[in-house]
């Protein structure tokens, strides 16, 4: 529940013991991000890295951390993603890595729940949190990777989650989280296309907007007085708004992956790109662009803005709403009727 005399904390790193910044081997790791486990991963095993008190941006004052009943973290994912920065455990956010695993073994939450991509690698947790080699660790490790397409909808996030488990804080754990999840397992009942919902009003301002970009095939066209009238059920007109490199992006996509989604942001070269080649697509990240669905022979377009929040599940349009998509969308008994995606 939200608490509006909670404490907001800045930087994570604020965290590191004032007399561990005086020795400067922090600001040294902050230069020498594929050092830093090396050389204060020692200290942090030894619970003597991090202090409990930070300064608080609500309250204007040093303020202590408390320790949660169940800590739901994200921690950093850049290093670790297929498009990242590939610095795995020496990269940029190994200092805030560091400084969360401090935190950890400081306040000894009961439960710790990670969330991260696939790659982030569940040793790194169990080399300070868990089973070690001949070290007895202070948590159970558990891990399961699922997607957002298991239950209901047809958006592809595989990540990895982590539940950590405090041995002396928690009971046993009675089955396995990979066991757990598949209760609330549900059928995907529809596809990418019935994401393509707005109106012919909305959509022919998306159409018309992108034309007159400068770059656009269409504008380029209009200069030389050779445009022809924009058509929202004309697959051409749709073509002609893009620029020559999102049109030359999608022709890569089309041939290898017909009637797929697509982000026309991200190129094909080298095996890379970002698309979906079933009624499953992949979900959006913060520099996919347009994201082009290959309807053909029906007119082919991308998704509008409401149209993407729609992909991650956000309840923003009334029209889809109103009809079934999974089991979850349904009236329930007891007067409930939630409508969920």
């Amino acid at each position: 529940m939200p608490n509006e005399d909670s404490c907001v904390f800045k930087d994570i790193c604020d965290f590191f013991h004032p007399q561990l910044l005086a020795t400067g081997v922090v600001a040294h790791c902050k230069q020498a991000t594929d050092q830093a486990h090396k050389l204060l991963g020692p200290i942090v095993k030894q619970f003597k890295a991090v202090t409990n008190c930070a300064e608080c941006v609500r309250h204007g004052k040093m303020c202590e951390i408390k320790m949660a009943k169940i800590n739901f973290s994200g921690i950093p994912c850049i290093d670790f993603a297929a498009i990242g920065s590939h610095g795995r455990e020496g990269g940029d956010t190994a200092l805030a890595m560091l400084a969360w695993l401090g935190l950890r073994l400081l306040l000894q939450e009961p439960i710790i729940v990670v969330e991260n991509v696939i790659q982030f690698p569940a040793s790194l947790l169990a080399e300070y949190l868990g089973d070690a080699g001949q070290q007895r660790g202070l948590y159970y490790i558990d891990q399961h990777i699922d997607t957002s397409s298991n239950y209901g909808l047809p958006v592809s996030r595989e990540r990895k989650w982590l539940v950590l488990t405090h041995r002396v804080k928690t009971l046993a754990v009675i089955s396995p989280l990979s066991d757990f999840v598949k209760r609330f397992h549900r059928v995907v009942g529809f596809t990418w296309k019935s994401f393509f919902v707005s109106s012919d009003a909305v959509v022919k301002d998306a159409l018309e907007k992108s034309a007159v970009r400068k770059k656009s095939r269409h504008a380029i066209l209009a200069e030389a007085g050779k445009a022809p009238a924009l058509d929202i059920h004309n697959a051409e007109s749709w073509e002609l708004a893009l620029t020559e490199v999102e049109h030359a992006n999608l022709q890569s996509y089309q041939d290898s992956f017909p009637g797929g989604i697509f982000s026309l942001y991200q190129t094909l070269v080298k095996g890379r790109g970002s698309y979906g080649y079933t009624d499953i697509m992949q979900t959006l990240i913060k520099n996919v662009g347009y994201y082009w669905g290959d309807m053909r022979p029906h007119a082919s377009r991308w998704l509008l803005p409401m149209e993407c929040l729609l992909t991650q599940g956000f309840p923003v349009m009334e029209e889809v709403l109103a009809r079934p998509t999974t089991s979850f969308n349904f009236e329930r008994a007891g007067g409930l009727g939630e409508r969920r995606h």
